[in-house]
This record gives structure tokens, C-alpha cells and sequence, in this order.
């Protein structure tokens, strides 16, 4: 469940229960909310970091208007859909329920790493048995550096996770440029904020040190015991006890900052 939206939500505590990194090193952006921006720089920004042609692309306005152009797609497809993993993320039940999606062999949803449980999950078998795969590796970052993309799979990402941007409302997929297409024929008008472009190149080069910094805080958490491992930007800890006194958490997972502000905050030198 979300939080109650009739209170306020941020405290004195820093807030770590949402998959959002708290990294003070990140590079700080400033966006233009006044005007729109060209997706086209956007675009040809990703075409050349991950060197996938830009018809292979969908930007979108957020991971979350990205999957709900997808289960449209699917939708007016006739096709069918199957979500795989539990637990899974709420918007894709709740979608494939509001357009009365059918189970099937079509696609096959699946989050690896899992955003709940930190788990990842193999597609190899998946292949076998559905047409096409949507893989959300909106958490991918944090244990590999490629990105999974061919003719039948359709990936994923986010800056929200990457990169702890969750404001700038920056998703992204790869697909075959049949799909994307498709896709593209039902985008809102407006899908990028102004200015992300000028930051993009900057912020696709600093994941790989976010990550790190991010990592050697899991690292130091897991080989201390106080927390079981996750492959994603977040840790489920032991004992809550611990962090609640400065972090804000959701049950027991513990997105990361940076080690110095844990340490500090578990006054250990």
C-alpha cells in the first residue's frame, strides 16, 4: 500500500523506503518545468550510449506511462499476458485487470532483479514458453552492466532507480522496432522535461559511480550482518531497531545511501 496521501510524508529522517538511493554525490540537475523539450536529443543521447538504433527506443514519461502504452498495446493486439514472480509490481496486476487482459503464452512480464525481494530471475526457460518478454531491469544497474535487448525481449529502465532520479520522470525501452512502432503511435505529446537533455550524457556516464558508491554500501552492510543481500539498490535488514531511529523504512528494506552517512548515523568510526 502507498502512503496515506491525507498526511505529510517527509520527516526529519532520511527517507530510504521507497528505492530511492539517497547518494549526496550524485549530480545535482536543474529542470525547466516551463517548457517542453525535443525528445529528439534524448533520444539520439541513448541511441549512442547503448548503441541500439533509435527506432529500437521508446522514451517515456516515467517507467509507469511506459507500461501502461505497452498492456494498451497488448490490449488492442488481442493478445494475451502472463506476470510472473511474487511478489510483483502492483501496476501490472491492476493494468492487465482494467483492460481485461487474458492469461497466455503472448508476453510474459517478469522484474529482474525484483523490486520487492531483490531477487533476480533467469528468461532463458521464459523464451521457451512465451512469443515476447517484457524484462523490467529497472534495478539492473546494481549487479550487471549490460543491457538485455533482442528481437523478443523488451527492456526496461528508469533514471528513478539508476540514477535516484524519480523526479525527472525518465523511462526508457528497447525493443524490436515492430513494438516500438506501435508504441510510439500512442505517446502523449510531451515526454521529457526541459532540460534533460542537456544532463543525460552526464547522468548515463555517473550510474556506474553511483552504483559503486552504492554497492560498497551494501557490501559493508551485508558483511556486518545487518542486512541479507539484494541484487537491486535496496537491502532487506535484520533488525529495523537499528535504523529507524534515522532512516525512515518500509518494513524491513532499506534502500542505500552512502557509507559515510550509515556509518555516522550507527556512530561507528
Amino acid at each position: 500500500m502507498r502512503a496515506d496521501w491525507t498526511q505529510p510524508y517527509y520527516n526529519q529522517r532520511i527517507d530510504l523506503s521507497s528505492n530511492i538511493c539517497y547518494d549526496i554525490y550524485n549530480i545535482k540537475i536543474k529542470l525547466d518545468l516551463t517548457k517542453y523539450n525535443d525528445p529528439f536529443y534524448s533520444y539520439k543521447i541513448l541511441s549512442e550510449f547503448y548503441n541500439i538504433d533509435i527506432k529500437n527506443i521508446a522514451i517515456g514519461l516515467g517507467l509507469s506511462e511506459l507500461i501502461t502504452r505497452l498492456f494498451i498495446f497488448i490490449k488492442n493486439q488481442n493478445m494475451s499476458l502472463t506476470i510472473i514472480g511474487e511478489p510483483t509490481w502492483q501496476l501490472t496486476t491492476l493494468l492487465q485487470a482494467e483492460y481485461n487482459i487474458p492469461q497466455g503464452n503472448d508476453f510474459a512480464y517478469i522484474a529482474s532483479p525484483n523490486g520487492n525481494n531483490g531477487n533476480i530471475e533467469s528468461i532463458q526457460s521464459l523464451l521457451k514458453q512465451y512469443k515476447y518478454i517484457i524484462l523490467d531491469e529497472a534495478y539492473a544497474d546494481f549487479y550487471k552492466e549490460d543491457v538485455t535487448f533482442s528481437d523478443r525481449v523488451i527492456t526496461l529502465k528508469t533514471l528513478s532507480k539508476s540514477y535516484a532520479l524519480p523526479g525527472v520522470r525518465f523511462g526508457y525501452m528497447f525493443a524490436d522496432n515492430s513494438i516500438t512502432n506501435e508504441i510510439q503511435k500512442i505517446r502523449p505529446g510531451h515526454v521529457t522535461i526541459g532540460n534533460i537533455d542537456y544532463y543525460l550524457p552526464f547522468i548515463l556516464n555517473d550510474i556506474k559511480n553511483h552504483v559503486k558508491r552504492m554497492n560498497e554500501t551494501k557490501k559493508y552492510l551485508i558483511d556486518n550482518n545487518y542486512c541479507s543481500y539484494s541484487y537491486t539498490n535496496f537491502v532487506l535488514v535484520n533488525d529495523t531497531t537499528i535504523f529507524n531511529n534515522n532512516f525512515k523504512l518500509k518494513s524491513n528494506r532499506l534502500a542505500l545511501t552512502n557509507l559515510e552517512i550509515i556509518k555516522k548515523c550507527l556512530k561507528i568510526n
